[in-house]
């Protein structure tokens, strides 16, 4: 743990983004390992609890039939009732991973740029999920947020059967890359969706 404010009387506390261990193990040549800082940020470490809890992707597979072109017509918006695709559109699979979320600065859809502010003045918040590197997802995909992870801590397989608690469509993946072009993690941002 280190002080937020030192030389302050708060006696507030936070972790470390990347602890580097004693200045007797740390190396000036090697470069902060991302991928392994976003691992301990995830799944925790000695002295420090997880922080990622359990997401699952949709990952959105075919054009259900519910939605196939008509001849000289455009796509149909999905029937809700579809017991296919129950509304998305798409034929697809769910998958469970674990994500970090963090609010961010309210984002602009004009252009895919974020938006920034004048400082005092508040806007609505966003949400952006961090992946592992590893993690297949694109735009077209949802996030649903579950209540399987419990304050603190992942739960241990088997797993219970998932509530979903909110929903979110895709705005932007971004890939955070190394000096050499390393994939380090994935930055996802969303927007909540009503269902």
């Amino acid at each position: 743990m280190t002080d937020m404010w030192p030389g302050s009387a708060t006696n507030q506390t936070r972790r470390a983004l990347f602890s580097l261990g004693t200045p007797a193990n740390i190396s000036l040549t090697k470069n902060v390992d991302l991928r392994e800082g976003l691992r301990r940020i995830l799944f925790g470490d000695t002295g420090n609890p997880p922080e990622g809890h359990y997401v699952v992707i949709r990952r959105m597979v075919n054009v259900c039939p519910c939605v196939e072109e008509e001849v000289g017509q455009a796509y149909r918006k999905p029937d809700p009732k579809c017991s296919v695709c129950k509304g998305e559109g798409y034929t697809y699979t769910d998958s469970l991973n674990t994500a970090w979320r963090a609010p961010i600065m309210a984002y602009s859809q004009n252009m895919g740029t974020m938006e920034y502010g004048n400082p005092g003045i508040a806007k609505n918040m966003g949400f952006a999920f961090y992946f592992q590197h590893d993690v297949n997802i694109n735009e077209k995909d949802k996030i649903f947020e579950t209540n399987l992870s419990t304050e603190g801590a992942l739960p241990t397989f088997p797993l219970t059967p998932a509530n979903f608690l909110e929903k979110y469509r895709i705005i932007q993946i971004i890939n955070y890359r190394a000096d050499n072009g390393r994939l380090e993690f994935k930055q996802v941002i969303v927007d909540r969706e009503e269902w």
